[in-house]
């Protein structure tokens, strides 16, 4: 879920995918709803991000309480790391030695 999430990010930010948040009041009470957004991927990454506590549920839209802090990018770094990882293990094709040599390599520039 969280490396679907983070693609899915990224696809809206390089396409320039704006979003709205707001949040609903009954009219017959005090009642207000947690923020949403009006662009689902971004509302499915809200939900992913509240779910591993790296966003606050709030009834009020923030300029702080947004999805690109450092706290998050470390978060998707490390579910990155750990999905190639993965992948690399489960490799065993004639690119293997060239894509763990890159790997390795970003991974010590984040290292520093």
């Amino acid at each position: 879920m969280g490396i679907t999430a983070l693609i899915q990010f990224r696809n809206n930010l390089a396409h320039g995918r704006t979003y709205t948040e707001l949040s609903k009041r009954e009219l017959s009470g005090t009642a207000i709803s947690p923020i949403e957004t009006d662009n689902k991927v971004y509302q499915v990454l809200r939900d992913y991000l509240i779910k591993n506590r790296l966003l606050e549920t709030r009834t009020i839209p923030s300029n702080v309480e947004v999805p690109w802090k450092m706290e998050t990018a470390m978060h998707f770094v490390g579910l990155t790391k750990h999905f190639m990882e993965n992948i690399l293990r489960e490799n065993e094709s004639d690119s293997k030695l060239g894509i763990e040599t890159e790997f390795k390599l970003a991974c010590a520039k984040w290292d520093k």
